[in-house]
């Protein structure tokens, strides 16, 4: 499945607000090694209006967005299964889309676009960053787990791909490994029946849940019914059902498999643990 994103990205960024401006106001996983690597940012999806529940505040309904990066480095080489297929590292955030001058998505953004070039996060698609790998240790004996996020106590660990170099005192730009995954790109107001496609997973993990989560995602938006999305499906005669409805045909019966996303990260709150198997990968079991 392939389509013109650069050219998607571009018309997009044309109509849509400069996240450089800020709105005044208010398993068997095993998680990728802790420490310094390298980020290529391979996936932006936007999935709609949910309820963020942060402990000890009200629910606040927001527009949620979903990054997703592949890791490269020493620390962080890709794996070569025994058929040949090469699958990398990979790690979500997910975000409440808020250009608020505090939202840690505006200043994320800000941080991410280091050239300057940039008017939306969909156009830094395929660059390299730098992060930093925090583990997180949770339970004891044998319920004892290891969690990987890309935030710490300061929050976000993404950052601009440059070093300072202590022997020359030259700063230098440390490029990711080339890209292995398809990029993965889903635009709420501005989406097309191949992004759509293009997020398909077909199947259910060994629990019985559905591998087909962001498309899942996105259809339990609180926006979802009448949104541009739901009407392309309705007027191709697919049922734009929400999860779990009756009777619902599948309208990409056949659509290659690509994405499993990570859990929700809250923009507001303090880092979460990503689960255990798929989930902890966004494209998990994906070449």
């Amino acid at each position: 499945m392939t389509f013109d994103i650069a050219s998607i990205v571009a018309a997009a960024a044309a109509t849509s607000q400069d996240m450089n401006v800020a709105v005044k106001g208010g398993g068997n996983y095993e998680p990728p090694a802790a420490g310094v690597c390298r980020l290529r940012l391979i996936g932006y999806i936007e999935t709609g209006k949910h309820e963020n529940r942060i402990p000890g505040k009200p629910p606040k309904v927001e527009e949620q967005v979903q990054l997703v990066f592949e890791l490269s480095g020493p620390k962080h080489p890709a794996k070569t299964l025994d058929d040949g297929t090469v699958i990398p590292h990979r790690m979500s955030i997910t975000l409440s889309k808020s250009l608020n001058e505090k939202a840690n998505f505006f200043k994320l953004f800000k941080r991410m676009n280091y050239s300057g070039d940039a008017k939306i996060m969909a156009q830094l698609l395929g660059r390299s960053f730098l992060g930093t790998v925090v583990h997180k240790v949770v339970g004891e004996g044998a319920e004892r787990k290891t969690y990987a996020n890309l935030k710490d106590d300061a929050g976000y660990t993404v950052r601009p791909p440059v070093v300072d170099d202590p022997e020359t005192g030259e700063t230098r730009t440390l490029e990711a490994a080339p890209q292995i995954s398809p990029t993965r790109l889903f635009l709420w107001d501005m989406p097309s029946k191949e992004m759509w496609d293009s997020l398909f997973i077909d199947g259910t993990y060994d629990d019985g849940n559905s591998k087909n989560v962001l498309q899942d995602k996105i259809k339990s938006a609180m926006n979802w019914d009448g949104s541009p999305m739901w009407n392309i499906l309705r007027s191709g005669g697919a049922v734009p059902d929400v999860p779990g409805g009756e009777g619902k045909p599948d309208p990409l019966a056949g659509a290659a498999a690509v994405s499993t996303p990570a859990p929700t990260v809250s923009s507001a709150g303090p880092a979460q643990p990503h689960a255990s198997g798929a989930a902890a990968d966004p494209l998990a079991g994906v070449a």
